[in-house]
Parts: C-alpha cells; sequence; structure tokens
C-alpha cells in the first residue's frame, strides 16, 4: 500500500492503513478480513495465547506487522472490544458485528 503503515485489530481483523509519517493518527482506510485470510495459522494463533496469559476472555489486541520478517507485535490490548465502524462499508457493517454476536454467543453463552 505504498507510504502506509498497516495495522490490525484482531480477533476479527480490522486493517487500518495509516499514513507512515503518522503511525498514530487515524486511520484513512480501514477494511475487515477474516483472520486466515491475512494472517499466517501461526500467527492467528499468538493473540489468542496473548490474550489468555493477561486474563482477557473477551477483548481486542493492536497489533502491527513487520513486512520484513513478518512477525506480528501487540501494541495495546483491550478488555473491552470497541466496533468502531467509521470507514468501513455500509456493506461491512453488519457482517461485522453479526460475526462478533457470534463469537460472543459461543464463548460465553453457549459454552459448548
Amino acid at each position: 500500500m505504498g507510504h502506509l503503515v498497516e495495522e490490525l485489530r484482531v480477533p476479527l481483523v480490522y486493517l487500518k492503513y495509516k499514513k507512515s509519517d503518522a503511525p498514530l493518527a487515524l486511520s484513512i482506510q480501514r477494511t475487515i478480513a477474516e483472520p486466515s485470510a491475512v494472517l499466517e495459522p501461526r500467527a492467528c494463533a499468538s493473540p489468542i495465547r496473548f490474550a489468555r496469559v493477561l486474563g482477557i476472555d473477551f477483548g481486542e489486541l493492536d497489533a502491527i506487522r513487520d513486512h520484513a520478517d513478518g512477525r506480528l507485535y501487540v501494541f495495546d490490548a483491550n478488555n473491552t472490544p470497541c466496533v468502531r465502524l467509521a470507514g468501513v462499508s455500509a456493506a461491512d457493517r453488519r457482517p461485522t458485528v453479526e460475526k462478533l454476536a457470534e463469537a460472543f454467543d459461543r464463548a460465553f453463552l453457549r459454552r459448548q
């Protein structure tokens, strides 16, 4: 993506793009992807293990990826997810909220 920095918010991956000269500024573009579409299987499991170590049952992790070696770096852990859909297309909003609701239901209400 040229001179943009890619930030990932997991478990449902929000790909947030920021100008490389202002990586702490608000995102200029956001898309939503399934973790398996943008992360290798090992990288998909790492944030889950990280959250468990911190005692986060339901939350979000903000991470960036080093494109040189592919490593994922978590820089923020949130024990209360915040679904900010600014910059996400209207077509992606409803499916995103439904996926988050299904994950919460599976994890905390059905207890299978």
